[in-house]
């Protein structure tokens, strides 16, 4: 999680914010490529969905699909960090 322990504009906001959006990183973020910066996804609650996209955000993970899968999840998908040119 070496973004998160970069400069974070959400660590200006609250510490707490800050603690709790990095904590849903190993929580529900996947990592096929082995590496954070690569390829990642998350299956998460609906309620959720929106803290887990700015948690992915934060990291340069900018979510290119969001579905929701009808069962009260919704799948968030980014080509990650790289992809996204950072």
């Amino acid at each position: 999680m070496e973004a998160f322990n970069a400069y974070s504009p959400f660590r200006s906001k609250s510490d707490n914010r800050f603690e709790y959006l990095k904590d849903l990183w190993p929580e529900y973020v996947q990592m096929p490529t082995g590496h954070w910066k690569g390829e990642v996804y998350a299956t998460v609650p609906s309620d959720l969905a929106d803290d887990v996209e700015e948690c992915m955000g934060n990291n340069g993970a900018i979510v290119d699909e969001r579905t929701d899968l009808g069962d009260g999840t919704v799948y968030l998908y980014s080509r990650g960090y790289w992809a996204h040119g950072f």
